[in-house]
């Protein structure tokens, strides 16, 4: 490691701030996914692989500056804690580790990929809408006035500030201090890369050095060689995306959300939309009336992570569908009389698919109702495959282009692999349950 790398100056600022690395932990940098943390030799679990006093993180249980309190206040923690990162001096020596430009969705807008990731995926190109917009308006109507109001304190742009908050989205953990969840940025966890199945976990303890700390401890044995590695939460994928700017192949906590024609005569339209959950509705750009409807794979122990996959089908999905393609007024009572008395079973487990067994269909269905439902199932998740297919495919990940283009053409990639996947499972299964109709 040459001398004033941005990993030296990252460890001589930890090395400030107290924070404790463990003697055989090293920081390094590998080209796919850049900074890392390795353990040198073998870990047992439960190990204590970083120590990280509270006044070496930034958080907004940090004594804030007085002068800006009551502005962090009046902003939500995600914006503040941005903003804090952009006024608080003396952290050069950790921030030099950093991108700098921004992180996530905020960094592929800009590339010819984007066009791949958000043209099928609606998941990603909403969540991006409504992070952009929401930055924009706390900036124009509360930060900007109040830095032209105090001259004095100096100026924060745009620009700035967006990009401290694709770092706050990409670096930043949520962490239980003292029985209050905060946003928390600390130097060298924000090194730790993310996995569905982690060697480590985070926590705070506070009976730990001077007033607690944060530690990362191995939850298992660690191999020399290996990267430490945290769970970042059970993310979809355009989750990740639009935080962090990866996506994962195969994720078991990937959703898809899909939209479903409304079918029928003008009154009866009406009557479903008024009818269906609020926000489930929509007209599109061609002037139909479509619902909403999202679902995922179901939860599996750790303990069966070998064993196929299930897609979970909700209620409130069977519920959509239902009304959506009922034929009548019939029909679109019956479902709603059957997700009311569903309601009112207690704990009722949710509808999981597989090709075998079917699942149990339950309510007074007519069959046209239940073969209404999973063919616009059907038909919707074919048509998301087609849209995949059309945009991704074209996109190549090992194109010799900039570092912002090959990371978004891989995100597309894999979350691309992981939709056609979860697609694939619902399609098998609609396929199955409308050739065995009698059995429904």
């Amino acid at each position: 490691m040459a001398d004033g790398s941005p990993l030296d100056a990252l460890l001589a600022y930890a090395q400030s701030k107290a924070i404790e690395l463990h003697a055989h932990v090293r920081a390094v940098h590998a080209e796919a996914e850049g900074y890392g943390l390795v353990s040198e030799q073998q870990l047992g679990a439960g190990e204590a692989v970083l120590r990280l006093p509270l006044g070496g993180t930034l958080s907004l249980a940090s004594t804030l500056p007085p002068e800006v309190a009551p502005l962090l206040a009046s902003l939500d923690p995600k914006h503040a804690l941005a903003l804090l990162l952009c006024i608080t001096p003396g952290l050069d020596g950790w921030v030099k580790s950093w991108s700098p430009t921004p992180q996530g969705s905020w960094g592929f807008c800009d590339t010819p990929e984007w066009e791949a990731l958000v043209e099928w995926n609606r998941e990603v190109a909403d969540r991006h809408a409504e992070c952009t917009s929401s930055t924009a308006a706390a900036f124009d109507r509360k930060i900007a006035p109040f830095f032209a109001e105090h001259a004095q304190l100096g100026a924060v742009s745009l620009a700035r500030f967006s990009w401290a908050v694709s770092m706050v989205d990409s670096r930043a953990a949520r962490v239980g201090l003292f029985g209050q969840e905060r946003l928390v940025l600390m130097p060298l966890v924000d090194l730790l890369n993310h996995r569905a199945a982690p060697s480590c976990s985070l926590g705070f303890e506070p009976d730990a050095g001077v007033g607690g700390q944060l530690v990362v401890r191995t939850w298992r044995t660690v191999d020399p060689g290996e990267q430490l590695t945290i769970s970042y939460g059970a993310k979809s994928n355009d989750e990740l995306i639009s935080g962090y700017g990866f996506a994962l192949a195969s994720n078991p906590s990937e959703r898809v959300a899909l939209a479903v024609p409304i079918s029928g005569e003008p009154s009866l339209l009406k009557q479903k939309c008024a009818m269906l959950p609020r926000g489930t509705t929509r007209e599109n750009a061609a002037g139909t009336k479509e619902a909403l409807v999202s679902f995922g794979w179901a939860e599996t122990s750790d303990s069966g992570a070998d064993e196929p996959k299930q897609v979970e089908l909700p209620a409130e999905v069977w519920l959509v569908l239902r009304v959506a393609g009922a034929a009548d007024m019939a029909e679109m009572f019956a479902a709603m009389s059957a997700a009311g008395d569903a309601s009112e079973e207690e704990e009722e487990p949710p509808l999981g698919i597989a090709p075998a067994p079917l699942p149990t269909v339950s309510g007074p269905y007519p069959p046209s109702s239940t073969a209404a439902a999973w063919g616009l199932l059907l038909r919707a998740c074919e048509a998301q495959q087609m849209a995949i297919v059309a945009m991704v495919l074209p996109v190549t990940p090992e194109a010799e282009t900039g570092p912002a283009n090959r990371a978004a053409a891989a995100a597309a990639a894999a979350a691309a692999t992981a939709r056609m996947e979860l697609l694939g499972a619902t399609i098998a299964a609609a396929r199955t349950a409308l050739a065995a109709g009698s059995v429904l």
